[in-house]
Formats: C-alpha cells, sequence, structure tokens
C-alpha cells in the first residue's frame, strides 16, 4: 500500500465496513496480513480494500476471492 512518509495505519475498510484487527488481521511497519478465517468470510468475487491512515491520506486494493 503507498503511505506518506510517517502516516500510520489507522483503520481498514472492506467493502465500505471497518473492520476490527483482532481475528482479522496483523500489522508491521511494512504490510498487512489477512487472516485466512477472515478471507473466507468474503464474498467471491471483487471486495475493495481500503487502507485509512492516521494522516486522512488513503490507499485501495481490490482483490478476489475465488470459490
Amino acid at each position: 500500500m503507498d503511505q506518506k512518509d510517517g502516516a500510520k495505519l489507522k483503520t481498514i475498510n472492506v467493502n465500505g465496513k471497518k473492520i476490527n484487527k483482532t481475528g482479522n488481521y496483523v500489522t508491521s511497519e511494512e504490510s498487512v496480513k489477512f487472516e485466512s478465517t477472515y478471507l473466507e468470510t468474503l464474498e467471491s468475487g471483487h471486495n475493495m480494500i481500503e487502507f485509512v491512515m492516521d494522516d486522512g491520506s488513503k490507499s485501495n486494493v481490490e482483490i478476489t476471492i475465488k470459490e
């Protein structure tokens, strides 16, 4: 994900809904790893992930879930 220098991840929205970190994903300074149990709850097809940073900037990624 693209981010400005010094910006930190604030929230993640999936398909327009904020998701809780606990049990759904883990973060490091450079990455976000979604738990497989969370990914299994998503609908098949295209899903939009929005990363919201603490400085207000956002980055979007689309993932595809196959059946």
